[in-house]
């Protein structure tokens, strides 16, 4: 593992940032795909669900809300995806929370490795 894959890890225990890097990648499309990550991860199993919603969201008002703005019908409505909703949506605030680290991170790399073609932070 390199050190900017160090470095992003250290950032979250719970994104696997180093996943979506790839040398030379703008902050921009390493977002993207660190979101379709996000997006492709979800709580199976009942028991796991209610966990999750216990811990972060007991009165399900949050989860509830998430799944109106995105535009599910109650009749779809389960625990196992009021809990994935509510999971990629923390997920993808922390993304956004870490986004400044991320661009400083990537863009240090970038100004200290001149091999990089086509770079456009600096």
């Amino acid at each position: 593992m390199t050190s900017i894959e160090n470095s992003l890890n250290e950032l979250s225990s719970n994104l696997y940032l180093s996943d979506y890097y790839t040398k030379g990648i703008e902050v921009d499309e390493f977002i993207d795909e660190a979101l379709e990550g996000i997006y492709s991860q979800e709580i199976i199993y009942y028991y796991k669900a209610m966990e999750y919603l216990k811990e972060h969201d007991n009165s399900l008002n949050l989860s509830l809300e998430i799944a109106d703005e995105l535009g599910y019908e109650t009749s779809s409505l389960n625990s196992e995806l009021l809990a994935t909703l509510l999971y990629q949506d923390n997920l993808r605030n922390e993304l956004y929370n870490l986004q400044d680290e991320i661009d400083e991170i990537l863009s240090e790399t970038c100004r200290n490795n001149k091999t990089i073609d086509k770079c456009k932070c600096c």
